[in-house]
């Protein structure tokens, strides 16, 4: 008997092993033969009366009839070699994954998981799918290609193999919507191309890295909600295919490594359009090719984009405010908000206690009822080293805060802080003393 979790890499790795120490066990090649549909746990339905086991391979693909096959048992655990669902024009397998305990891996070179033409897989609450390959080669373990995969709420799909390709031949869907889905792929990372779009209207998805347009054809991802990660290699928007884009009207983006919005082919366009949600870009960005002939184009008309690190527009590195090199089309980024810690922090360009010395007044108030003490204001300091958004941290009345505030705001432009050498917004704080004589 085997239960199934929300898969981890531990355990996952824990399945691999009993992957392996059982499929040496035999191998065959089991195909479903009921053309009204049924249970995947019924021996009659497939060739030879009994279920597809450890090593075997299973074929949902008879092309005579559309049938739908629910996968309900979790007490007996489907541990098989490879698994092919498709069909013909006008026909339609369908698979529902409705119980855990399913594990599609082998240590054989290639896809261990295909969803071909016609194929529908639903993965339904309580449903797990684990995909696994021992070689870990650079084709992808997941290969859905003229199909659509669902990935619902409460449905849970992890791949720790090769990689996922979506598209390729015929355009491919793939919805995450309420459920979990992780691809640990090694360098194939998660591929689109051939017209196919990803959808994420809630749920989260890990992956390595999206290469968007990878190949042949175009590819899109559309976000409406949920949560991208992102942290294994760069992510790239328009590749080598004829182009890439990326529609974010709602969720949470983090990419932790490098993102490059069009590629070096000469067809190779990329675009990330932003109207609401969350992107959070750790890693440098390139906008275009500052070799080829590709364009990128990132356009933020809501919500918010930050890029922490390099952003370089054709070529020319700049803040993305514009762009002018390789036939790359300007870019809108929102200003960054201020943070409270940077590399290089920054500095008053001079001696700062005898500016105050020199530009501080004493109130008249203050100095008739005998206030002393200290003024803590915290402001910004912009990019271009002028001091704003100024307040009182620390007040002692008797105006002055007031004068504090004032003497701040007049201050000429600081040297900005930086950021692997490029100039940010940093909240900064000093202490104000009013002493009298």
């Amino acid at each position: 008997m085997h239960s199934f979790a929300a898969p981890s890499t531990s355990l996952v790795l824990a399945a691999a092993v009993f992957l392996v120490l059982t499929f040496s066990a035999r191998a065959a090649n089991s195909t479903w033969t009921n053309l009204s549909g049924g249970d995947w746990n019924t021996g009659t339905n497939w060739s030879g009366s009994a279920v597809p086991g450890a090593a075997d391979t299973a074929n949902l693909d008879n092309n005579t009839a559309s049938y739908t096959v629910n996968y309900n048992d979790q007490m007996a655990a489907a541990n098989i070699s490879t698994l092919t669902v498709s069909t013909t024009t006008g026909r339609q397998t369908t698979l529902n994954i409705n119980a855990a305990g399913f594990t599609v891996g082998t240590s054989v070179t290639g896809a261990n998981l295909s969803l071909g033409y016609g194929a529908l897989l639903n993965v339904n609450t309580g449903g797990v799918i684990n995909i696994y390959n021992s070689t870990g080669s650079g084709t992808p373990a997941l290969l859905i290609s003229g199909a659509t995969m669902n990935v619902n709420t409460g449905g849970i799909v992890t791949n720790t193999s090769s990689g996922t390709s979506l598209g390729g031949a015929f355009a491919a869907t793939l919805n995450i919507q309420g459920g979990t889905f992780t691809d640990f792929g090694n360098t194939a990372g998660f591929r689109i191309s051939g017209g196919s779009t990803l959808n994420i209207t809630s749920g989260t998805m890990t992956a390595r890295f999206l290469d968007v347009a990878n190949s042949t054809g175009t590819g899109s991802v559309t976000m409406s909600g949920g949560t991208l990660i992102l942290n294994g290699n760069t992510s790239k928007i328009g590749n080598t295919g004829l182009g890439g884009s990326f529609l974010l009207s709602g969720g949470s983006v983090s990419n932790g490594l490098a993102l490059t919005v069009g590629g070096s082919g000469v067809t190779a366009t990329g675009a990330i359009t932003q109207t609401a949600g969350i992107w959070t870009q750790t890693g440098n960005v390139t906008i275009g090719s500052a070799t080829g002939s590709g364009t990128g184009t990132i356009n933020s008309n809501g919500g918010t984009f930050t890029a922490g690190a390099n952003v370089t527009v054709g070529g020319t590195n700049n803040t993305g405010t514009s762009g002018h090199g390789n036939n790359v089309i300007p870019v809108n980024l929102p200003p960054a908000e201020p943070v409270k810690w940077v590399q290089q922090m920054p500095q008053f360009d001079g001696d700062l206690n005898a500016w105050i010395g020199n530009h501080l007044k004493y109130p008249e108030i203050a100095r008739s009822e005998g206030i002393e003490g200290q003024v803590v204001i915290q402001f910004v300091v912009n990019e271009d080293g002028s001091v704003s958004g100024a307040k009182i941290v620390r007040s002692i009345g008797g105006g002055c805060d007031e004068e504090a505030l004032r003497m701040v705001s007049s201050m000429p432009k600081w040297k900005p802080g930086r950021n692997n050498g490029t100039a940010v917004k940093v909240y900064y704080s000093i202490p104000i003393r009013f002493v009298l004589n």
